[in-house]
């Protein structure tokens, strides 16, 4: 599969403003509130703008930093890495090779067997348990006004993320 390329208005349509910011624009998610920061579900995490699978689930860890951290991705023709000098330091920035999204950083503080950390902002994941959270969705779009209204609300006020919704709304039938 070749390059993506999107201009910027092309982008901006497929993404919503924060990721944008983030996968575009270099920004960073705060620490300790991305959607897969804590999850242990098994799964491939792709990258947020083109769905190209980067790192698998049992190469990621818990590195404290409050980011999803993993030590190495799926191969290493799915990432490239250039210095970034912004904020007063020197890293190295993570990007998918697929579409240039900032993925976020790698450090050399991992554990082994590479050594490596990969903090990562926004990611998507694809995991066992995608049929369900459609088919939930797919409820709770049908269901009654008042069980709809209540899980949107909780997604509009951030209580829950989309899927958790799903997942309540599996774990109640």
């Amino acid at each position: 599969m070749g390059k993506v390329v999107k201009s910027d208005e092309e982008w901006r349509t497929d993404l919503s403003p924060q990721e944008f910011e983030i996968t575009r624009r270099a920004a960073t998610e705060q620490a300790f509130t991305g959607e897969y920061c804590e999850t242990k579900t098994p799964g491939t995490y792709l990258c947020r703008c083109c769905g190209e699978p980067l790192f698998d689930s049992k190469t990621k860890y818990d590195s404290g930093s409050g980011w999803p951290s993993f030590y190495e991705p799926i191969s290493s023709e799915v990432v490239d890495t250039q210095e970034d000098r912004t904020m007063f330091m020197l890293r190295t920035e993570v990007l998918c090779s697929h579409c240039d999204a900032h993925l976020g950083h790698v450090f050399p503080d991992g554990p082994a067997p590479t050594g490596l950390r990969f903090c990562l902002n926004l990611m998507r994941q694809k995991n066992r348990n995608s049929y369900f959270r459609s088919e939930a969705m797919s409820k709770l779009a049908t269901d009654s006004k008042t069980s709809c209204h209540s899980f949107f609300s909780m997604i509009r006020r951030g209580t829950v993320s989309v899927f958790q919704a799903a997942d309540k709304l599996c774990a109640s039938e």
